[in-house]
């Protein structure tokens, strides 16, 4: 089972507070999970083994999601430049192969905001301390143009554009200026009458197919870079966590200096990863909707004793 097979359709957001309902969402499910695993109320005290084992599994969790959202982008990429773009004489079958790496992409991203939340929510940081720190970081940065009414992951994300179209290195371009493959063109142009069920079946579900579905060789190499900053961040955070199993002393953690590791972190996944994925096709919206469905997902595992 995964997300293409929940067919509630996500719940209304007011005022595109996206990050706030997500929150919201991720509370109950560890509600969920504290009654079936075990696991600990939240929120929990980073000085002890026992908590710092659970935050360092939470980061490790992150960073290889991460990772496996990668690696179904580097499948796309590889189906899509054997296939020169999909413009012509290509594999059916390997075609098909690209659009489930493209949704895998997104559901390894909503795995990714999961495991991200619980260990904001663990380490006792709230949706409201998140557009705190993004607003007093603002503060100064008046050239990036970018509205500050704005919600909180409709904000962080261009912010996140902003930056990456204004990067010296030049590694994303704007959309009007980028050699971009639109990567579900031969799908939605495709007959319905069209003898292949798997390409017509309406089962498949475009909005699950977001994450990435702009292609530009340069743009999908460049989440390589992004990721390595969020994971430097997550791992300087877990470094403050001294307190190892086998240690027979114990240290006193700097909880404001982990907190605040935590939070860029976050930060800079909103805004460089997800800036990066606005550049290639997703909205905060769309990815509000691969996060619900993926919640359902879990939920129905919990439910199910899976």
């Amino acid at each position: 089972m995964d997300s293409r097979d929940i067919i509630e359709e996500p719940i209304k957001v007011v005022g595109g507070k996206y990050l706030e309902c997500m929150y919201s969402l991720q509370k109950e499910l560890l509600e969920q999970y504290i009654k079936v695993e075990g696991l600990p109320q939240y929120p929990i005290d980073v000085n002890t083994k026992k908590s710092q084992i659970i935050l360092k599994d939470f980061v490790g969790r992150v960073i290889e999601e991460l990772a496996e959202g990668y690696e179904a982008l580097i499948l796309v990429s590889k189906l899509t430049e054997k296939n020169k773009l999909w413009k012509s004489d290509y594999e059916e079958e390997e075609y098909i192969q690209c659009l489930n790496h493209l949704q895998n992409a997104g559901e390894e991203m909503a795995d990714a905001m999961h495991f991200m939340l619980e260990l904001l929510i663990y380490s006792n940081i709230q949706a409201k301390d998140i557009e705190d720190y993004l607003d007093n970081w603002l503060k100064d940065k008046v050239s990036f143009g970018v509205t500050k009414t704005l919600p909180t992951l409709a904000k962080a994300m261009q912010v996140g554009l902003s930056i990456l179209y204004n990067d010296p290195c030049n590694m994303v371009s704007e959309p009007k200026a980028m050699n971009k493959t639109y990567l579900l063109e031969e799908f939605e142009s495709m007959d319905e009458d069209s003898e292949d069920p798997r390409l017509v079946n309406k089962r498949i579900d475009t909005r699950f197919h977001q994450c990435g579905k702009f292609y530009n060789k340069l743009t999908y190499s460049s989440y390589k870079y992004m990721m390595w900053d969020v994971t430097y961040h997550l791992n300087i955070a877990r470094n403050f966590l001294k307190n190892k199993p086998w240690k027979q002393s114990q240290m006193m953690t700097n909880e404001s200096a982990y907190q605040e590791e935590i939070v860029k972190s976050f930060i800079l996944f909103l805004i460089l990863m997800m800036g990066l994925f606005l550049a290639m096709g997703i909205s905060p919206e769309n990815l509000y909707f691969l996060y619900f469905k993926k919640n359902r997902v879990n939920k129905f595992r919990i439910e199910s004793k899976y």
